[in-house]
C-alpha cells in the first residue's frame, strides 16, 4: 500500500520524500567533502610554504658561510666531504685524526690554498681555540687545539674562513674577465686585467709557452710583483702580433673558464 504524508495541507506521496532527503543528505555529503578537501588544501599550502622558508633560510645560511654539505654518504668514519656553493670545482675535506691525538685536524682542498705564513697568522687570530696552524702543503691545513676546546664548536668559523679565503682566490673561475690588449712603444703586447697577476702565474707560463713569446723570465718577474694587475709579452723578431694573437686569445679563454671579453689592440 501507498501511504501519503500530509504537509501543510498537500497530500506528498513518500517516495518523493526520500528521493529529496537521499538528495539533501547527497548535497550535505558533497558541502562536506568540499570543507574538507578545502582544509586539507590550506594545510598543504602551509606545509608547502613551511618547508619553502624552510628551505629558504638553509640557503640564506649556506650562501652566508659558502658552503654546503651535500646528501651523500661519508667517505670515513671521521671523514666529511663539504661541497662549495661559490664553484662546483671547489670542495673540502674535513678529517679528525683521532689516532694520533683528538687534538690534531688537518683540512684539504681540492683547488690549492697556498696559504703563507701572514695569512696563517691572521687564521690563527680569528680562533683562540687554535694553538697552531701549519700549511703541510698547498692543498692541506693542519690545525692543533687546546685539550679544553672541541674542533666540532669552531668548525662553522674554520670553514666559513677558508671558504671566504678560497672564494676570493678563485672567484674568477666563475667571472667573466675583461683582458685589455695594446701594443707598447717597445714593440711588446701589455696584458691588463682586474685580477692581480701574482695570483695567475700559471696563465703567464701557458702565454710564453707559445712559439714565438719569448723572454719568459721577464714576464713572471713583472707578474710575481705585488698588485700588479699587467704584464707585457715578448715576440720573436721573426714573428707579428697578428700571427700571434689568436694563440694568445686561446690561451686566456682556456684559462679563464667563466668566458673572456676582449679589448683589442689597434691594427698594426
Amino acid at each position: 500500500m501507498i501511504t501519503n504524508f500530509i504537509i501543510l495541507g498537500l497530500n506528498i506521496p513518500n517516495w518523493i520524500l526520500w528521493v529529496v532527503g537521499i538528495l539533501v543528505m547527497v548535497f550535505l555529503l558533497f558541502i562536506d567533502r568540499r570543507s574538507t578537501d578545502k582544509k586539507e588544501l590550506i594545510e598543504k599550502e602551509k606545509l608547502l610554504k613551511l618547508e619553502e622558508e624552510k628551505r629558504k633560510n638553509e640557503l640564506e645560511k649556506e650562501l652566508e658561510r659558502g658552503y654546503c654539505i651535500p646528501n651523500i654518504p661519508i667517505f670515513g668514519r671521521d671523514t666529511l666531504k663539504i661541497k662549495s656553493i661559490i664553484n662546483n670545482e671547489l670542495s673540502v675535506i674535513w678529517q679528525i685524526h683521532e689516532k694520533a691525538t683528538k687534538d690534531s685536524l688537518t683540512i684539504s682542498s681540492s683547488l690549492p690554498m697556498k696559504m703563507g705564513e701572514d695569512d696563517l697568522k691572521n687564521f690563527q687570530e680569528l680562533l683562540p681555540e687554535i694553538i697552531s696552524i701549519k700549511a703541510l702543503n698547498n692543498h692541506q691545513l693542519s690545525f692543533r687545539k687546546s685539550p679544553a676546546s672541541n674542533f666540532e664548536d669552531i668548525e662553522e668559523r674554520i670553514l666559513k674562513h677558508i671558504f671566504r679565503y678560497l672564494h676570493r682566490r678563485y672567484s674568477w673561475l666563475n667571472e667573466n674577465i675583461v683582458v685589455s690588449l695594446h701594443y707598447t712603444q717597445l714593440d711588446r703586447l701589455n696584458c691588463h686585467f682586474r685580477k692581480n697577476t701574482s695570483d695567475h702565474i700559471a696563465l703567464g707560463v701557458m702565454l710564453t709557452d707559445i712559439d714565438g713569446v719569448i723572454n719568459k723570465q721577464t714576464t713572471i718577474v713583472q707578474m710575481e710583483e705585488n698588485n700588479s694587475y699587467q704584464f707585457d709579452l715578448i715576440k720573436h723578431d721573426h714573428n707579428d702580433w697578428e700571427e700571434l694573437l689568436p694563440k694568445i686569445k686561446e690561451v686566456f679563454k682556456n684559462y679563464f673558464v667563466g668566458g673572456v671579453e676582449f679589448i683589442e689592440p689597434d691594427k698594426i
